[in-house]
């Protein structure tokens, strides 16, 4: 019995290295898929920790600054939320199909003209085209999820710049009061002061045996009745 020629053992070694090129290609779409599945756990987890953020100065804060209302809606979005369950969903039945297509390509024959070898190169195209459409659909929810996130933040930034410049306007406020409870001391202690003179004057003129209620004196004027007395006082 003859061994087998030389010609098919090589056609075979030409069937095994293009199994194993299409095995590769697969293997380079699943660490594209682990890779975007990485960069929307990513923004994911960036989302919550800005929302934590958010959240807890709210909490700090209490119901004074209204403006955080747009904030806490622009922080939850449901829709983004669930496109990225639908994604993961459909990334994880990619995965099955990857190791559905290994065990065929595992257990398909040398021969190119198999019907399992043209089902599996079909599969694999199909599959490429999806995954392609798949990683495309990703990236464009991780550029939303990225936007929406940047809206966070700058709202964020926007409603501690207005507390800060409150802030700052109230300690301004309590430096101009206590200016002007200064200001009023101040002057209530000059009025007093006036009015211990004033009593001195008015005693200084019932002693002179003018009445205090005139401010015009004849012979002279009640600041001359004063310069009198004090004369008289000093001899």
């Amino acid at each position: 019995m003859k061994r087998p020629a030389p010609e098919t053992a090589g056609d075979g070694g030409g069937m095994k290295t293009d199994m194993e090129t299409l095995v590769e290609e697969l293997d380079l779409y699943k660490r594209r898929e682990y890779v975007m599945r990485g960069r929307a756990v990513e923004q994911e987890r960036e989302l919550s920790r800005v929302k934590a953020l958010v959240f807890d100065w709210r909490a700090l804060q209490g119901d004074e600054v209204d403006s955080m209302a747009p904030v806490r809606q622009g922080a939850v979005d449901p829709s983004v939320n669930m496109e990225i369950k639908m994604l993961r969903e459909l990334l994880h039945a990619q995965e099955d199909e990857l190791k559905y297509l290994r065990r065929e390509l595992q257990g398909a024959s040398a021969s190119k003209d198999s019907l399992t070898w043209e089902r599996v190169v079909k599969k694999a195209r199909h599959l490429t085209a999806e995954n392609e459409e798949l990683a495309l659909a990703a990236q464009t929810a991780m550029q939303g999820h990225q936007a929406q996130t940047a809206l966070v933040q700058r709202r964020l930034v926007s409603a501690l710049r207005k507390l800060r410049d409150s802030h700052d306007f109230e300690t301004q406020l309590d430096d101009e009061n206590e200016r002007m409870a200064e200001q009023t001391n101040r002057l209530v202690r000059k009025n007093n002061a006036l009015q211990e003179e004033n009593d001195r004057l008015r005693q200084m003129l019932k002693a002179a045996g003018l009445d205090p209620g005139f401010s015009s004196l004849p012979g002279g004027n009640a600041q001359e009745a004063i310069a009198k007395e004090k004369s008289a006082a000093e001899s």
